[in-house]
């Protein structure tokens, strides 16, 4: 597919700078995650099936163990999530988490706060991740005035 000779769009990367006195600034490059990476190695979790006499099988999803894996399945899911959109920056080391080992992704907000962010610095970078995986409203309605503000000046040009 090709829009106005757009082949292909570019990865919706964003920047979150955290500046403190004496250092230079810390720069995370936050990318989409790669969910499709996350399926491969985190297997979701089936519900077990109910057959009763006469009737298809059901799936039973108020079944406690499924509920349980359900929880951290989606737990595991939040944690790729951040990880994955963080993993973007340069020169990022994590000391306890491995990528490809989900066990230790549970350990990222632990070296967020080894790393001595501030809560509202943690809830910034949180706030970048969204919008590296999402468009907001607020840039949505941005792009639309810029749209608008060229259709306007080619029209009186």
């Amino acid at each position: 597919m090709k829009i106005n000779g757009v082949s292909k769009l570019k990865e919706n990367t964003q920047t979150y700078t955290v500046v403190r006195d004496g250092l230079d600034p810390i720069i995370f490059t936050l990318k989409p995650a790669d969910m499709k990476w996350f399926t491969e190695i985190v297997e979701e979790p089936s519900p077990p099936m109910v057959t009763k006499p006469g009737e298809p099988a059901v799936a039973d999803l108020s079944d406690p163990k499924y509920v349980e894996a359900m929880e951290s399945y989606s737990l595991k899911q939040g944690q790729y999530f951040i990880i994955s959109s963080i993993s973007a920056t340069e020169g990022l080391e994590w000391e306890k988490i491995d990528l490809a080992k989900p066990d230790t992704w549970e350990k990222f907000e632990e070296e967020l706060d080894e790393f001595k962010l501030l809560p509202t610095e943690k809830a910034g970078l949180l706030q970048a991740i969204t919008r590296a995986n999402s468009l907001d409203q607020k840039f949505i309605d941005a792009k639309r005035d810029d749209f608008l503000a060229l259709k306007a000046a080619q029209a009186n040009a």
